[in-house]
């Protein structure tokens, strides 16, 4: 009998078939159930205990989805064809506005919909390039058409290297954040998604999507001057048959870092968020992954300017619309501020991070986890 057919683990690459360029971040899931992960940042991806003859559905936003049977335990590699990219004119008039806010209140008419899942979460920060800290967490989790509702940590690890910055609590900027408010004060709410986008944001058509039945609209958002200090700039992609919100990006200068040194300071400091969701045919559309990444330099009197990069990417899977009975915490819970004080309560399998493979690293990732796991920093804590 085959590796295959004993539901063995099963590789991957999903390529562009034009460019032959990885994809990155594109969706695999087993057809007809909840079973899937995410490619990494070169497209790769790993499923554990395929059955044989399984058929993958395989997605992105920009391509056409494919359904791929599995015949074989070789590694697959997967091309996606673009899809068809048309410009009609839908430039007059508030098209645009008017569209967002279509999206708006579709999405609080679904708002109470809910998806009970895991999700996976890892950190890296680093100091000119050296990996200096490293943070990996599954949650049990409850999120909705806006992003996450409340987390659970189930498994955890940390480590770290001596450095000018630690941020341990970094998973805030995931799990606080979302497309929209749906709690916020209507009249006078500045979100991107809401009543008032007109008011405070200058729009831009940058294209149109033809993809199967979707009609995929991606608009391009800037804060109006004099509106919001932290100037929020990025791309919303909407489909405009069912009015599903299906990617969000933004650059902003809101989250900031600062040190109790008055003779430290962070300079140029830019957050870089991305949230992508799977369309859904009956109902709200489902959290598929978010990114952030943070930049900055650090500048200290009389010594060299530091670079400060912190990556984070968390992928959902397992979703299932019944509740878990599980209680979740919120981003705003003061019991859940801390994601170092969090993974010390819980304990330390290295066999299970051994065997995690929910998300294929890339080699640089890969080398970063090896190194720290060779110094046996994961799950001690100490400082290296």
């Amino acid at each position: 009998m085959s590796r295959l057919a004993q539901g063995q683990k099963l590789e991957g690459k999903v390529v562009d078939a034009v460019t032959n360029k990885p994809i990155p971040y594109a969706s695999v899931s087993l057809l007809n159930t909840s079973i899937g992960t995410t490619c990494n940042a070169e497209g790769e991806f790993v499923l554990q205990k395929v059955p044989v003859s399984s058929k993958l559905l395989v997605s992105e936003l920009g391509h056409r989805r494919d359904t791929i049977v599995v015949t074989s335990a070789a590694v697959l590699r997967i091309s996606l064809t673009p899809a068809s990219v048309v410009l009609p004119e839908i430039h007059v008039g508030s098209y645009l506005a008017d569209l967002l806010l279509q999206a708006y209140n579709k999405s609080r008419q679904l708002y109470s919909q809910k998806t009970y899942g895991r999700a996976f979460y890892r950190q890296i920060t680093r100091h000119n390039g050296d990996a200096t800290e490293v943070l990996e967490m599954i949650w049990n989790t409850k999120t909705n058409n806006a992003g996450v509702e409340g987390t659970s940590l189930a498994q955890g690890r940390y480590a770290e290297k001596k450095a000018l910055v630690k941020l341990n609590n970094f998973s805030l900027n995931t799990r606080l954040y979302g497309v929209y408010d749906a709690q916020a004060d209507t009249s006078r709410s500045i979100w991107m998604i809401g009543p008032n986008v007109e008011r405070y944001y200058s729009l831009n058509l940058v294209g149109v999507t033809e993809n199967g039945t979707q009609q995929l609209v991606e608009v391009e958002f800037a804060s109006k001057p004099g509106i919001n200090p932290n100037h929020h700039r990025g791309s919303i992609t909407i489909d405009a048959i069912t009015h599903q919100i299906l990617r969000f990006q933004m650059e902003t200068e809101g989250v900031r870092i600062s040190s109790n040194s008055a003779s430290t300071q962070f300079k140029d400091q830019r957050t870089f968020f991305e949230m992508v969701f799977q369309a859904s045919e009956k109902g709200a559309p489902i959290l598929n992954y978010v990114s952030v990444r943070y930049q900055a330099v650090i500048a200290r009197p009389k010594k060299d300017d530091v670079n400060l990069q912190v990556n984070s990417l968390t992928v959902f899977y397992d979703g299932q619309p019944v509740p878990s009975g599980i209680a979740y915490s919120s981003a705003v819970d003061k019991a859940n501020k801390s994601d170092l004080v969090s993974i010390k309560r819980t304990t330390y399998n290295p066999t299970f991070w051994a065997e995690n493979s929910i998300v294929k690293r890339t080699p640089l990732e890969e080398g970063v986890i090896q190194a720290f796991e060779q110094k046996g920093a994961f799950g001690t804590l100490l400082t290296h």
